[in-house]
């Protein structure tokens, strides 16, 4: 009734900012050369199985294609969970690829998959969390 003293913390900001590219998995026609990774036509490389707080995120690729200038070269996904909740899809080009991609619950085994559809080398796979107005990632 006289004095109430209410706390209110707030969670703190974790910083993202992951150098994926040494925690690839190579399963199939991928091989590690010179710090890059070059991939053989229906090569698959996939990983870094890290747990990433609920935010907005940007994962981005450089990808040098050794055959042809066609701009598709590659499929990707994002996933969680071992590979069951997909959080984004589609097409990988020639060069640089931003994905911009948000989950709204903790991201338990965050997977980028990348599958070759021709010969490529990926040099660049790093990950990012956005930081949106006012400081907080939501």
């Amino acid at each position: 009734d006289y004095d109430l003293i209410t706390y209110i913390y707030a969670p703190r900001e974790i910083n993202v900012d992951l150098d994926c590219l040494d925690w690839m998995i190579r399963p199939e026609k991928t091989e590690r050369v010179d710090g890059i990774l070059r991939m053989a036509e229906g090569g698959l490389i996939c990983g870094p199985y890290y747990t990433l707080p609920f935010g907005k995120y940007q994962t981005e690729l450089h990808i040098n294609c050794l055959q042809s200038d066609e701009k598709r070269v590659a499929r990707y996904k994002i996933t969680a969970e071992k590979g069951t909740r997909v959080i984004s899809e589609g097409s990988l080009k020639r060069g640089s690829n931003s994905i911009v991609w948000s989950s709204d619950v903790k991201v338990t085994d965050f997977e980028v998959v990348v599958n070759a559809e021709q010969e490529l080398e990926i040099d660049q796979l790093k990950v990012r969390r956005i930081k949106q107005r006012g400081g907080r990632s939501k």
